[in-house]
């Protein structure tokens, strides 16, 4: 491995589910605290891993494959 090569800490990959997680966390608790903004909050705060469910479920449109280049000159 060369020396420019940057590699990533082992929490690196924790780092978004734990965000979502604390996001649901704070919104369940706003929930049950307040009403009138903290309903709001936590409307927008339990949306989240909804709504990051549906986006990585949402099939993907990928490009086609490039053609392979045909030789010239070839007869077949």
């Amino acid at each position: 491995m060369s020396q420019r090569e940057h590699r990533r800490p082992a929490r690196h990959p924790w780092r978004w589910p734990l965000a979502i997680g604390a996001g649901s966390a704070i919104g369940l608790v706003s929930a049950l605290v307040g009403d009138g903004a903290f309903d709001a909050l936590s409307w927008l705060l339990l949306s989240v891993p909804i709504t990051v469910t549906l986006a990585a479920l949402r099939p993907r449109r990928h490009p086609p494959p490039p053609s392979s280049p045909r030789r010239r000159g070839s007869s077949s």
